[in-house]
């Protein structure tokens, strides 16, 4: 960004060229990092039966122009909670098959999905969302990817929508899920692998994280993660232990998994995976809302529609 300001030549050629942005976001997913959002008090975007969405890339600090969602009128769920008033869930990625961003945009209710890409400036329906959602007790699956459901046979299964043939795929747990007795089952994404976590026992006693080595082949799945939650409560301003969940793992070779517990906190556990010790962040400021959290590489995407 600083290198805009050296001459005019440079500025059309960091913002415009299709070549260096593609080449620049290509070494950029070398270097992740997690970024939050903390809590404030103000209005949402939510008039009626109107959304609004915006993007933001906050590498080149700018925003889009308003998104307009029109939303049909229903029943209110009061199950999912104030949060999910309006029933719609929008997650956002990236189509590699034809270069482009995409929105989807699916409801919670009664399974609607719409697809608008970035540039038609147009909400298309394709087919509807095939289970029924999860309530993850206020902690929602990492956006970006699959979502956790109920299948027509009773079962839990994870869905996966390929954003460039827009067709749904059903994943099935690690073999023995079903015969655990677990509470509030969790989906993220840690070193680009799908991982399940869940607490283990009537009581909760162990936190576990399974880890899918490779996407789509259910024999892959591994045990990643096991962690008596005699370390963790210690640790915990109180007990939310159906509510824990893991938020990234970092990849500067100290092997650190990020837990945290609640809907808002201003700390956090850190779990060393080389001698499975866990201790307390350092306290933040604000409240931090740890279930936004993304997984975020710096770019130079316009976010222009065109």
């Amino acid at each position: 960004m600083q290198l805009k300001c050296v001459c005019k030549s440079w500025k059309t050629l960091i913002s415009n060229d299709s070549t260096l942005v593609k080449l620049h976001l290509k070494r950029s997913t070398a270097k992740r990092v997690a970024l939050f959002s903390f809590r404030y008090k103000g209005s949402r975007k939510y008039k009626g039966s109107q959304i609004w969405l915006y993007l933001c890339n906050p590498a080149t600090k700018t925003l889009s122009n308003k998104i307009v969602f029109i939303s049909k009128p229903h029943t209110y769920d009061r199950s999912f909670g104030s949060r999910f008033r309006h029933g719609w869930k929008f997650p956002f990625g990236y189509d590699n098959s034809t270069d482009t961003y995409k929105i989807v945009a699916f409801c919670l209710w009664t399974k609607e999905v719409r697809v608008f890409n970035f540039g038609d400036n147009v909400w298309r329906n394709i087919q509807s969302f095939p289970i029924v959602p999860v309530d993850c007790g206020g902690f929602p699956s990492d956006e970006q990817g699959p979502h956790p459901g109920i299948n027509n046979g009773g079962c839990f299964v994870i869905i996966s929508l390929d954003l460039s043939t827009e067709t749904y795929l059903q994943l099935l747990p690690p073999w023995d899920f079903d015969k655990l007795p677990c509470l509030q089952p969790t989906l993220v994404v840690l070193m680009d692998c799908l991982c399940l976590s869940f607490s283990h026992g009537f009581d909760g006693t162990d936190f576990i994280i399974w880890q899918m080595k490779e996407f789509g082949v259910q024999e892959s799945w591994i045990q990643f993660l096991k962690i008596s939650y005699q370390n963790l409560r210690s640790l915990m301003s109180y007990d939310y232990q159906s509510l824990l969940f893991p938020v990234c793992l970092s990849e500067n070779g100290d092997n650190t998994l990020i837990l945290v517990w609640g809907t808002s906190n201003e700390e956090a556990i850190l779990c060393s995976l080389r001698d499975n010790s866990v201790k307390k962040s350092r306290k933040f400021t604000n409240e931090i809302r740890w279930y936004l959290a993304k997984d975020y590489v710096e770019s130079l995407v316009s976010i222009d529609r065109k």
